[in-house]
C-alpha cells in the first residue's frame, strides 16, 4: 500500500457520507468515506493510503472525468514483467508505486525520468492510520 502523512484540511458530511480533503504540501487529495470517526477533525494528522493497483497513470491531466485526484509525479523506476509493470514514482518526496499492464506501459512509452499524472479515485483513498 502506498502511504503518505498529511493533515485533514476539510470535512464535509451529508447523509453519513463524508468528503475529506487532505493537504500534502501543495497538493490537495480528496477521499469519500461512509462515516468519519468523530475523533477526526480539520487539522488532524493522518496517514492516507491507496493500493498500487488503484493508481491510473496518464501522460497529462485529464478533463471531463470524475477523478479529482490528479497528481503530477516523476517516474523513478520501472520493473517490467511479461504481463505487468511496476512503475515507481515520487510524490512529495515519498516513493509510491502503480501496477499497470505491460501493454499499457509500452503504449505510454514510459521511461525513468518521465513526468506523468497519477489518477486516484476519491473512493480508492483511505485513512490507514491516525497519527
Amino acid at each position: 500500500m502506498n502511504k503518505i502523512e498529511t493533515s485533514i484540511s476539510e470535512i464535509s458530511t451529508k447523509d453519513k457520507v463524508s468528503l475529506v480533503s487532505f493537504t500534502v504540501v501543495e497538493e490537495t487529495l480528496e477521499m469519500i468515506s461512509l462515516g468519519v470517526s468523530e475523533d477526526l477533525a480539520v487539522g488532524s494528522r493522518v496517514c492516507v493510503g491507496v493500493k498500487a493497483s488503484n493508481i491510473i497513470l496518464a501522460r497529462s491531466k485529464v478533463s471531463g472525468v470524475s477523478i479529482t485526484n490528479q497528481i503530477e509525479v516523476k517516474v523513478t523506476a520501472l520493473t517490467k514483467g511479461s504481463v505487468l509493470c511496476s512503475v515507481k514514482f515520487t510524490f512529495e518526496g515519498v516513493t509510491w508505486e502503480s501496477i499497470v499492464t505491460q501493454k499499457s506501459a509500452d503504449l505510454m512509452h514510459l521511461h525513468v525520468g518521465d513526468t506523468v499524472v497519477a489518477l486516484i479515485k476519491s473512493s480508492d483513498l483511505s485513512i490507514v492510520e491516525v497519527l
